[in-house]
């Protein structure tokens, strides 16, 4: 039996906390960010309140389409989200995201982690794919128009 991985991220936008926690809230901005490298979007769908829930239609380098859902468990707006991760689509197990976002002067510091992967590859691919995201999610942050 393989032992439960997670994965922790911090990163710092140039983004107030409440823009920042806009674009994991809004169904076209999480379009724009939340898939990484070749992987695209095609739809979302989001019922942004506790017990609401979230699904992605994602379409993958080599075709294939992937959809990702959850569950909304806690929502603090603008400083705490937590939410459940499952691919329908793919055998493997529910896992779970925690945000954190902090004011740090002109800047928001996120904290991120991922929990309850049962396999240590799968968690490497998704802190790859968080990574690609994230940095996706500080150049939406960046631009002008408001999120």
């Amino acid at each position: 039996m393989t032992t439960p991985t997670s994965i922790e991220i911090r990163r710092s936008f140039r983004a107030t906390p409440e823009r920042v926690f806009e674009a994991f809230r809004n169904p076209t901005l999480l379009r724009e960010w939340s898939a990484p490298g070749e992987h695209r979007n095609e739809r979302v769908e989001v019922d942004f309140r506790v017990g609401g829930h979230y699904r992605r239609e994602m379409r993958f380098p080599d075709g294939s389409l992937h959809v990702l859902s959850g569950t909304y468990r806690e929502i603090e707006p603008p400083r705490r989200l937590v939410y459940t991760y499952v691919w329908e689509t793919l055998p493997v197990a529910a896992t779970l995201v925690e945000i954190e976002l902090t004011p740090c002067g002109s800047e928001t510091e996120l904290h991120l982690v991922h929990s309850g992967f049962d396999d240590a590859t799968f968690a490497v691919g998704h802190e790859r794919g968080w990574d690609d995201c994230l940095d996706q999610l500080a150049r939406l942050c960046a631009e002008a128009r408001t999120p």
